[in-house]
């Protein structure tokens, strides 16, 4: 190597770093070349990476620990979807309302859980299903967090599909309603009773 030194006009975090400004290779092997301008190609590329992936997490700050219920159960949302989804097979998880925040656990790993403070909370929407596919509780954040596989977001969205399921007056899980010989209009009844009642389990959850 030549031409090795300090690059004293640019900052950098580590003070004692050199900076390698140019190498030389000598080879009659042509393919060793090519395996040589390979590395340093991946060597390269992998060391921008890390450096845009740090940028990218300096604005992520650690939240404080949820403050879990303990002596009750916490008032919980059942088959309820998150976006961004957590890594893996998409099944529907729960949404728990503990003293300080939310908690979603997917059933598919204890470890797959995303925690939203209260004192994280910018804005809170809901959206209704009455005249939409889905129900949703929208919350936009004050700082982003990390969902999932290293999934930066500043949005986290709770949601259950209007048609999943049928409910009874007290929230159980009915079969799924399948259209037959039941009456049209007694359909059309039950099916603006089953979005209602969606809509109030978001609202009270």
């Amino acid at each position: 190597g030549q031409g090795v030194g300090r690059k004293d006009d640019q900052p950098f975090e580590d003070a004692s770093a050199h900076f390698v400004r140019s190498l030389t290779f000598r080879s009659a092997d042509g393919d060793r070349y090519s395996e040589i301008a390979t590395q340093i190609s991946n060597m390269k590329r992998d060391a921008v990476k890390r450096e845009q992936e740090k940028k990218d997490m300096e604005d992520v700050v650690e939240q404080d620990k949820l403050m879990e219920i303990r002596n009750r159960r916490p008032a919980v949302l059942d088959n309820v979807y998150i976006r961004p989804a957590m890594e893996g097979k998409r099944v529907p998880g729960k949404v728990e309302i503990h003293q300080n925040g939310f908690r979603y656990q997917s059933p598919l790993n204890a470890q797959h859980r995303v925690d939203v403070l209260f004192s994280n909370v910018r804005h809170l929407f809901f959206q209704p299903c009455q005249h939409e596919l889905v129900v949703i509780i929208h919350i936009h954040l004050k700082d982003p967090i990390i969902v999932g596989n290293k999934k930066k977001t500043k949005d986290v969205q709770f949601y259950r599909e209007a048609t999943d399921i049928q409910l009874d007056e007290t929230g159980n899980r009915k079969r799924k309603y399948r259209y037959g010989d039941e009456d049209e209009f007694e359909a059309e009844q039950e099916e603006r009773r089953r979005r209602t009642e969606l809509d109030r389990l978001f609202q009270i959850g």
